[in-house]
């Protein structure tokens, strides 16, 4: 078995595919029936990546698991997948409709040493900061990250460059305006939340690992990890 990296899940559930660009690593995708199967829900097997993933659960609900903990959620409501975090998804019928955006945090550091630099983009892209796992529609903040999620949407549909499932962009001046809209989201979360929302590092001791391996080799053996996700035009 290969050596795995302190604080990480099995590698054979890692996610390998690049999400964007390597110029630009940030992808949308969409989950919509009509563009899967018929009589099924939608499903995003167990695995984990280095970048960020926001979840937006437009219709419907879903199944979340993240890192081993299974939680039942009705849509509208948002996912926030830290880096590093085993996740799945099922959606209960085939009514669903989802929309995620993956990014690396590098994306959104800055060269200039300035107190929002220092404060929040460097801790988010060491894994020092995360996004709490969810935020629903009753929450003060659902208004204005969805704005800004909305935004984010719109950007890549009109540019509606797509590579098997998912959208990407080429324009410098889309590339700004989907990195404007992220930080908008960090800072709205930071704003609500006094950056409260900054988490303690997961618990990786011996016997948490060994529980996880047991709990997930099923699914390395079953589920290989590759996404699910279809896109819409």
């Amino acid at each position: 078995m290969a050596e795995e990296k302190k604080g990480q899940f099995p590698s054979s559930l890692k996610e390998a595919r690049q999400h964007g660009s390597f110029s630009f690593p940030c992808a949308f995708y969409q989950a919509v029936p009509e563009t899967n199967p018929p009589g099924f829900p939608f499903t995003v097997k167990h695995h984990w990546h280095e970048p960020v993933e926001i979840i937006y659960l437009e219709q419907d609900s879903y199944q979340v698991d993240i890192n081993m903990t299974l939680t039942h959620l009705k849509s509208p409501c948002f996912c926030f997948i830290n880096s590093g975090e085993l996740h799945a998804l099922t959606s209960d019928s085939e009514q669903y409709q989802e929309q995620a955006v993956v990014f690396s945090p590098d994306l959104l550091t800055f060269a200039a040493p300035d107190p929002a630099q220092e404060q929040f983009l460097l801790p988010l892209s060491e894994h020092k900061l995360s996004f709490p796992s969810f935020l629903g529609s009753e929450h003060p903040a659902f208004s204005e990250v969805q704005q800004e999620f909305f935004r984010i949407r719109s950007i890549f549909s009109r540019e509606n460059r797509s590579c098997l499932d998912q959208f990407t962009i080429e324009s410098p001046v889309s590339q700004l305006r989907i990195k404007a809209a992220l930080l908008s989201i960090l800072g709205i979360r930071c704003r609500i939340n006094n950056t409260k929302f900054i988490s303690q590092p997961l618990d990786r001791s011996p016997c948490y690992k060994d529980r996880t391996f047991q709990c997930v080799v099923y699914f390395a053996i079953k589920s290989p990890c590759n996404r699910c996700y279809q896109t819409i035009l």
